[in-house]
This record gives structure tokens, C-alpha cells and sequence, in this order.
């Protein structure tokens, strides 16, 4: 990369052209999610929220013990 290439970079009117609006879209979606996937992401999120509060609700009294 050439020093002009680094310098166009970081000028600031250059910044704002670099961001790039192909990826997004107002509209919705067409196409829905399947049954495993809504399966797989229940999953996720009931992991990850369930086994740390059980964890902590089964040893609760051990954290009553510490003073």
C-alpha cells in the first residue's frame, strides 16, 4: 500500500464515502427460519441464561456462607 493510499484513508471527506449501504435493506423479510433453526437458537439462549442462574440457585447456600 502506497503512502497515498494510507493518507486517503484517513482524510475525513473520504470516511464518510467508504461506508457502504449494500448490505442493508428497509424491507422485510422474505424468507422465514426453519424449525431447527428456531430450535438451535431457543437452545443457545436457554443455555446461556438457564445453567448460570441454576448453577447459582443450586449453591446458593454456599454463598450465604461467605462473609
Amino acid at each position: 500500500m502506497s503512502s497515498s493510499a494510507v493518507s486517503r484513508l484517513f482524510r475525513l471527506p473520504r470516511l464518510a464515502q467508504l461506508v457502504s449501504r449494500r448490505g442493508m435493506s428497509s424491507s422485510v423479510a422474505t424468507a422465514g427460519s426453519s424449525p431447527v433453526d428456531t430450535a438451535i437458537g431457543l437452545t443457545a439462549f436457554m443455555i446461556t441464561f438457564l445453567v448460570p442462574s441454576g448453577y447459582i440457585l443450586a449453591n446458593l447456600e454456599e454463598y450465604k456462607k461467605r462473609d
